[in-house]
């Protein structure tokens, strides 16, 4: 759970989409994480997919307020670490790193002078189903700065 990298080449596909209407915006994206080959432990992680939707309306002409919904989904490592035991150690079991999440988020952004913006988002896990000893998500709170050049 405290590991750094993956140790392979990952392969990481997306596609987004804006939209604006007269009085609001939305978007979509569709992201993965493509695991190649096995690490020098002769393993890797699983292939991770999300997708995500938000939606923003403006308050006024320097600050607008989102929404946004997040599904995560991983799946188990393929192979093993050899210095590793499952039967001491829960957290090495292969078979049980899969897992789900579903967060929505609440946010507020803020544009400043000279093409800045802030932006707050709150985030929280609505629906987790983890296979196995893994660390579950906790709220988050995030906070943003842009620069538009």
């Amino acid at each position: 759970p405290m590991q750094l990298g993956s140790g392979t080449y990952d392969v990481i596909p997306g596609i987004t989409y804006n939209g604006t209407q007269d009085s609001y915006s939305y978007g979509a994206q569709l992201k993965a994480v493509l695991r190649t080959f096995s690490n020098e432990r002769e393993y890797r992680l699983g292939n991770r997919y999300q997708a995500q939707a938000w939606a923003a309306l403006p308050v006024n002409h320097f600050m607008s307020l989102s929404v946004r919904g997040d599904y995560e989904q991983w799946g188990n490592i393929v192979g093993a670490d050899s210095d590793l035991s499952s039967m001491m150690v829960p957290t090495a079991r292969k078979n049980l790193r899969a897992g789900k999440q579903f967060s929505t988020a609440l946010g507020i952004n803020i544009l400043l002078p000279a093409d800045n913006r802030l932006a707050l988002e709150y985030k929280v896990p609505v629906y987790q189903d983890l296979d196995g000893p893994q660390l579950a998500a906790d709220p988050m709170l995030t906070l943003g700065w842009q620069l538009a050049l």
